[in-house]
């Protein structure tokens, strides 16, 4: 999860088993998993009664696009913000949960967000994300791009890691 309110809902940058959610028509309607499961479970139960139905509002993804978006514990000691620089690759689907407007009683944006790590994700009958390959970066469009900058780092294929 990367956001400013993991802390308020008791769960870290990364979770120690997976959480799933059911999603009907852009909303949550079911919440299953682990011990982070039944923190957000709680956390969005009692952000409705302050906020109100749309807690559950499950309304956007948008994706990641670099294939080198990431960095070694050595490289940067920060588990956040390795978390922030990692939301930017292009294995991840990042969404958002719930976003209320605030009101009197309650004068605060809820944004709720994280990243779903090597998908796979359909449009219709277009796979996007194939085990968290986003296929975009395969068109010949976004190769030809890339052809005019031979050897430039971060255009190639991700290096691996020890």
């Amino acid at each position: 999860m990367l956001s400013w309110w993991s802390r308020y809902i008791g769960v870290g940058p990364f979770f120690d088993n997976p959480v799933k959610l059911d999603i009907n028509d852009g909303r949550i309607t079911g919440i299953e998993g682990g011990d982070e499961a039944e923190a957000l479970r709680r956390f969005l139960s009692s952000m409705q009664q302050r906020l109100g139905d749309k807690v559950y509002d499950f309304y956007a993804l948008h994706f990641g696009v670099h294939p080198q978006a990431s960095v070694e514990n050595h490289q940067c000691s920060s588990l956040i913000y390795r978390r922030l620089i990692e939301h930017s690759h292009s294995s991840n689907i990042h969404a958002h949960i719930g976003a209320p407007s605030p009101n009197p009683s309650y004068p605060y944006w809820m944004h709720i967000t994280g990243d779903i790590r090597k998908p796979t994700f359909r449009v219709g009958d277009v796979l996007v994300h194939d085990r968290g390959h986003l296929n975009a970066l395969d068109h010949p469009a976004v190769l030809a791009v890339a052809a005019k900058y031979p050897g430039r780092p971060g255009l190639g294929p991700e290096p691996k890691t020890c």
